[in-house]
């Protein structure tokens, strides 16, 4: 892997990623990252359109818990003889088995991330700002948050709330939901203050 620039990962679907299904796949994307080696997503047919169901969806756990139950135990391959031969070199890795399953899994939730941003900016592009474009953006950014990604997550509820006041007014109970999201974004930076405001403002809408 680090003979290489840069990677691609093919992503056949976001809800059973095949990556993970294939010993090789996980095996090159932990090589990837012990050379830093760039690993890029690239989608397949579909899979963008299901991504945006994701992101639609009633809650943001839908994003990232496509890749939460995954067990890379489960993981095969075509021959079973390479099967054994990752199996000897994961005993020998820092972290074994598991220091391998949570470092792959972490950067394809990264990957994950990457694609379900340019997805949404797509679909700002196409349909301007709508109030389901604010929900798209929430889910995004408590994923870009459970991620450690702080200023993304805090400029995406910061968009959404002013989709939101503009939309639906001031008074709103969802405005006053994106008030809430940022503020939870804001007590993570420490932003004590400034959250608390926000916390205020939102229970008086209430």
């Amino acid at each position: 892997m680090e003979r290489f620039d840069e990677c691609l990962v093919f992503v056949d679907n976001w809800d059973r990623p095949a990556p993970l299904a294939r010993m090789w796949c996980a095996w090159e994307i932990y090589g990837a990252l012990k050379s830093s080696t760039p690993l890029e997503p690239i989608s397949a047919p579909g899979a963008d359109e299901r991504l945006v169901e994701l992101m639609q969806a009633d809650s943001y756990q839908d994003i990232p818990k496509v890749l939460l139950d995954f067990d890379l135990a489960h993981a095969r391959c075509h021959a079973e003889a390479d099967f054994d031969t990752i199996g000897k070199a994961l005993q020998r890795i820092e972290g074994g088995h598991a220091g391998f399953q949570a470092a792959v899994l972490a950067k394809m939730r990264q990957l994950l991330v990457m694609t379900a941003n340019r997805v949404l900016k797509a679909r700002m592009a196409a349909d301007g700002c709508t109030i389901e474009v604010a929900r798209m953006m929430t889910n995004l950014a408590w994923a870009f948050r459970d991620q450690g990604y702080y200023d993304t997550a805090l400029e995406l509820n910061q968009k959404a709330l002013e989709i939101r006041r503009e939309k639906l007014g001031p008074n709103d109970a969802d405005t006053a939901t994106a008030m809430n999201d940022l503020a939870c974004v804001l007590k993570l930076q420490g932003e004590y203050d400034a959250a608390l405001k926000l916390f205020q403002e939102a229970l008086a809408i209430r």
